[in-house]
């Protein structure tokens, strides 16, 4: 296993290792383990701890990022719990606002100072403002690759749907899961962003996308599995199966194209990435016809829309990235 490939499996588990630190204390609340005050205090605790160190690790070891973290969790639980006595509950307090955005500026303002401090020592302005920088650009890249990853796991489970293997409201109700997926895919997007000492474009999003073709890849295998095996069912409130089909021929174009990279030096040559794109360049003619298929079904039974219209035109462009990947494989 590479340094980098280590340093992601490490930001990953810090993150799930927070979505079930949130988790459990919410879970310790609701059985009324917990007074409310010191379920607060938890909280605030976890989820400024927790994100400290994904901010910090990457310019540090993640040991010296956790023992930096930990006095700046202490100090903003601290500083929230002494405030939320002021007010009746911690409800009242919630409802204020005002002090969460002072808390915000203690747990961040620090974090910065903390990383130069290891290295050029902090009274070194232009190193200063370029970490809060780069601090900045991991934070927008780590919760825009979440989304991502969200969007990736809709996506598929609308794809695994059409065979009867939806799987979102297992996931959704899967006591701790949901926050440790998300807590891990922040941390892949932390490391992917450190990996670039903040570069924002155009490496930045070439990484985070690089990331999600193996799982898109696994998902699309299981789909071609099940569909001899199960048939295509319709899909729960109107989602048309052709724009689901469609959606992921155009997830898959774009990261083949991603993996591909803007010339041959710059292609994803890797022991993983490499073969991944040709499966994925190889599998896209599977959902481009099933979607030609269900969009003349519809179209044979309510007739022409703009919006089969547009599928049919969309369908058209796909049609021709998948000759044309086909072409490239032969």
């Amino acid at each position: 296993m590479d340094i980098r490939t280590r340093g992601r499996g490490l930001l990953a588990l810090t993150g799930a290792a927070a979505g079930l630190a949130l988790w459990a204390v919410d879970a310790a609340a609701l059985r009324g383990g917990w007074p409310e005050r010191a379920d607060f205090a938890a909280s605030v605790f976890a989820f400024t701890f927790f994100a400290s160190v994904l901010a910090m690790t990457g310019p540090l070891a993640l040991r010296r990022a956790v023992l930096s973290a930990l006095p700046v969790a202490v100090a903003v639980a601290g500083f929230l719990s002494m405030a939320a006595l002021r007010f009746g509950t911690v409800a009242e307090f919630q409802m204020s606002g005002l002090p969460f955005l002072a808390a915000f500026v203690l747990g961040f303002v620090p974090l910065p100072f903390l990383v130069v401090a290891a290295g050029q020592g902090w009274t070194n302005y232009p190193a200063l403002f370029a970490e809060g920088w780069r601090m900045v650009v991991r934070a927008v890249a780590a919760w825009v690759f979440a989304g991502l990853v969200w969007g990736v796991i809709w996506l598929s489970d609308a794809l695994l749907g059409l065979v009867a293997l939806g799987f979102m409201e297992a996931l959704t109700t899967a006591g701790p899961l949901p926050g440790m997926l998300t807590g891990a895919a922040l941390g892949l997007g932390v490391a992917a962003a450190a990996e670039g000492a903040g570069d924002v474009a155009p490496d930045l999003v070439l990484r985070l996308f690089r990331m999600l073709a193996p799982p898109v890849l696994a998902v699309a295998a299981l789909f071609m599995v099940a569909l001899p095996l199960r048939g295509m069912e319709p899909l729960p409130g109107g989602i048309s199966a052709a724009g689901v089909l469609l959606a992921v021929a155009a997830v898959i174009v774009v990261l083949v194209s991603v993996l591909a990279g803007p010339d041959d030096e710059a292609a994803a040559q890797g022991r993983v990435q490499g073969p991944v794109g040709m499966a994925l360049a190889g599998l896209l003619v599977v959902p481009v016809v099933l979607a030609v298929w269900a969009l003349a079904v519809r179209v044979g039974q309510h007739g022409w829309t703009p919006g089969r219209l547009f599928a049919a035109l969309m369908a058209v462009v796909m049609a021709g990235y998948a000759l044309a990947y086909l072409a490239a494989l032969a």
